[in-house]
């Protein structure tokens, strides 16, 4: 809704752009406008605040928007769950009176680009991290389910900033992605979007050439493929992930059941492996990659485990 160009000119690209944009989509391929893009943000980003330090949740709200069968709304979005506005006040201040919002979105990162002690091993391959950070969206979730609305997260990637190199542009982050996605079904949220854009390090693929990224698939996009083949034809069958606790930070473990019955096993071993030296050199690694044995026992009765 352009709530962040709180100007004239902000204004000007709000109207110059919107015709754009519905002239890209077409008929009938707009869902629902999203009602402002990190508000909590606002006031306090290092980027230079749009609004004043008075902006809260009741200030967010406008009761003006319009409301009728055509038009629907993707709230709040907000950039986290701890920022200068909060989710769970926003709807206590009005935000969904007049039954406008048809969908829950929240934003969420394991990190940032720039943050100290961001690292591929401690950080991103690192199980008991992923969980505790969706853990507070499903917690999230739960306060919000009196609304009866489909929660999302309508933004989401391995580090804010557009990712680190190194760490979100490596194999290792694909290996995040899977145990992200998969857990992120566990518990109950039912879509995610992966943030991307032209050059950005957590990309999963570049869809042109630049003097900066090669165009093509990037490790991000093999972690999708897999949790795609995790969770199956969604069309033809109804698929629940389920989490299989395991003792250590560094592997994931996640069952599929379609129809009830356990049909596959996904099993993420999140140990570091550097094929060259240090990962940056051209010499190959003289340590050898090591390997692991997993038995699992499972019911007769079980479709095919993978």
């Amino acid at each position: 809704m352009g709530l962040g160009g709180n100007n004239s000119a902000g204004w000007e690209t709000l109207l110059e752009t919107v015709p754009l944009a519905c002239k890209a989509l077409g008929k009938e391929k707009l869902l629902w406008w999203e009602y402002g893009n990190e508000p909590d943000l606002f006031s306090t980003s290092a980027q230079g605040p749009v609004r004043p330090p008075s902006w809260n949740e009741a200030t967010y709200y406008c009761p003006g928007l319009t409301s009728n069968s055509t038009y629907g709304y993707l709230a709040p979005s907000f950039a986290g769950l701890n920022n200068h506005l909060k989710p769970v006040k926003a709807f206590q201040s009005g935000l969904d009176a007049d039954k406008d919002i048809k969908i829950i979105s929240s934003h969420n990162y394991i990190g940032g680009a720039t943050q100290p002690g961001v690292t591929l091993q401690g950080t991103l391959m690192n199980h008991t991290v992923t969980a505790k950070s969706v853990d507070a969206q499903a917690q999230l979730q739960k306060n919000l389910s009196y609304l009866g609305l489909p929660f999302i997260l309508g933004e989401t990637n391995s580090l804010y900033n557009q990712g680190k190199p190194g760490l979100s542009n490596a194999f290792g982050a694909a290996l995040w992605g899977i145990d992200f996605n998969l857990y992120c079904a566990s518990v109950g949220i039912r879509r995610v979007h992966m943030h991307m854009g032209t050059n950005y390090r957590y990309q999963s693929w570049q869809p042109v050439q630049t003097n900066i990224t090669t165009l093509g698939t990037k490790p991000p996009y093999y972690g999708h493929v897999a949790v795609a083949a995790m969770m199956g034809n969604l069309k033809k069958e109804k698929t629940r992930i389920a989490n299989i606790k395991l003792d250590t930070d560094t592997e994931a473990a996640y069952a599929a059941y379609s129809n009830d019955k356990l049909s596959r096993v996904a099993i993420i071993n999140l140990r570091q492996y550097n094929y060259t030296v240090n990962g940056t050199s051209s010499v190959l690694n003289p340590v050898k990659r090591p390997s692991r044995e997993y038995t699992l026992n499972v019911p007769a009765d079980s479709g095919k485990a993978a």
